[in-house]
Parts: C-alpha cells; structure tokens; sequence
C-alpha cells in the first residue's frame, strides 16, 4: 500500500487542481506557434489548502498508520524520479531544443 499511496495523492491533487475555481491570467512567456502570451491557471494555494485539510482529517481519524513512513519515503521518491526524467528527456534534435523562450519583452514575441 505504501507505494500505491504516491499515486492517490498526485491523483487527489490533480482532481482539486481541475474542480477547485481559480484565475487565469496572462503569463509572461509566449508560445513559439501563435506568439500569443501563455495563459496559466492560478488556484495552488486553494489545493494546497484543501489538500492539507483533507490530510489533516486522515491523520485525526486513522493516525499515523503503520506504512506512514513508507508512504512518505516512497512519495519523495517517486517525485525525484519523476523530476529527474523530465529534466534530462530533452532531445537535441527536438527544434526548439536550447532557444530561449519567447518572451513580453523580445523583439520577436511582437
């Protein structure tokens, strides 16, 4: 159960990010295809929040069980691996492989 629990959690977390409202807004870098200002969904704080809560209650209600520390280490250590494989997947034949993101501020997101 203990390495099942990483998943719940990335699930759980999902599933708020997508129910929970939240503001989009403009952001700063621009895509490559449209040159249009990326737009991004800002509502973290209200999943962490939800999500904190939620725990809180599992942890009054259950206790720290038995696989706790396990869940624990094996949730760390999932996020590492899953870290590590998109930092070094970057293909140096992909075409935009080392160009530097459009940006507001660059002559050519105009």
């Amino acid at each position: 159960m203990a390495y099942l629990a990483p998943f719940i959690v990335y699930a759980g977390s999902l599933v708020l990010h997508l129910l929970l409202p939240a503001t989009i807004k403009d952001g700063y870098a621009c895509s490559f295809e449209t040159r249009q200002p990326l737009q991004y969904r800002l509502n973290g704080l209200r999943v962490l929040v939800s999500f904190l809560g939620f725990f809180a209650v599992y942890l009054l209600l259950l206790g720290p069980t038995k696989g706790f520390w396990g869940e624990v280490f094996a949730a760390n250590g999932l996020g590492l691996v899953i870290s590590a494989f998109y930092a070094f997947r970057a293909n140096p034949d992909q075409k935009f492989f080392g160009l530097r993101c459009l940006a507001r501020d660059t002559a050519d997101s105009k």
